[in-house]
């Protein structure tokens, strides 16, 4: 827990904070980092980078540069960079990203597409939600 605690700290300054009692609802449309602690609702527009904390409960459609999950978002991501996804983190929903890490205990529910440099292709996979195998 202590490393996934440790990757979720963007190393650029945090330029907007949603703190872990804040419930917020709307749109945010920035060029600096945004962090999550609480609940969101809505879309988030950066140019920079967003990250989710444990804490953190997200209904939203993203777009940023990387993002970084170790709470909870149901929501379309875009990601020119990375998407990763730390233990506790959950992402439901489709996501068109650069790079992926999901590091294990991670959830995903969703369409993955990941864009390459140009004259290359793009890779597209679906993530099937795993079914549970009932007991005789």
């Amino acid at each position: 827990m202590q490393d996934a605690k440790k990757r979720t700290h963007s190393s650029k300054a945090v330029d907007t904070i949603i703190g872990k009692n804040t419930d917020l609802s709307g749109t945010i449309k920035t060029t600096g980092a945004v962090r999550i602690d609480g609940n969101f609702e809505g879309n988030i527009n950066t140019t920079s980078d967003v990250v989710i904390g444990e804490d953190g409960s997200v209904a939203a459609d993203i777009q940023a540069v990387n993002i970084t999950i170790a709470g909870k978002v149901e929501g379309n991501v875009e990601v020119k960079g990375r998407l990763e996804l730390v233990p506790t983190g959950s992402l439901i929903g489709n996501a068109k990203v650069g790079v992926l890490v999901i590091d294990e205990g991670a959830r995903l529910e969703g369409q993955i597409e990941m864009v390459v440099k140009e004259g290359q292709k793009i890779v597209k996979q679906q993530v099937e939600p795993k079914k549970e195998i009932a007991s005789k």
